[in-house]
């Protein structure tokens, strides 16, 4: 997969909504995490949000490693139910990946990551969320 350096961090936004901003700001400091664990391989490693990887998928953050050709989808959630959980997961076991990424990716996982269970001080969450990243 070609990185396009112009496009590596730049983080979207789903919704400008005020409600979503402590989704914004979990969604933030991921990828600044990703960005410092990988920082001296951070030439081959493309971390995108609100990426569309499949019919009918989204990623929230999309982290692939151009080196391993691993991929993973973090999703994070307000509200995580039963339901939501099984729809989620027979997605992602059942996606079918969209053309340009089917030869590039070899491994796709992906990690559920629910705001209820964050911490709202900020240096505790920077702390739990050091604990999410893969």
């Amino acid at each position: 997969m070609k990185i396009n350096y112009s496009e590596q961090f730049k983080i979207r936004l789903a919704n400008p909504d005020p409600s979503m901003d402590f989704h914004d700001l979990v969604k933030t400091l991921i990828v600044r995490r990703i960005k410092y664990k990988y920082r001296k391989k951070i030439n081959h490693q493309i971390i995108e949000t609100e990426k569309p990887i499949g019919k009918g998928i989204v990623c929230d953050i999309f982290h692939f490693d151009n080196l391993s050709k691993d991929a993973i989808c973090y999703e994070i959630q307000k509200s995580v139910t039963l339901k939501w959980l099984k729809e989620t997961k027979e997605k992602y076991e059942n996606m079918k990946l969209k053309k340009e990424y089917k030869d590039e990716i070899k491994n796709l996982s992906w990690i559920l990551v629910d705001l209820n269970i964050l911490p709202k001080d900020v240096r505790r969450l920077g702390k739990q969320i050091d604990e999410v990243i893969v």
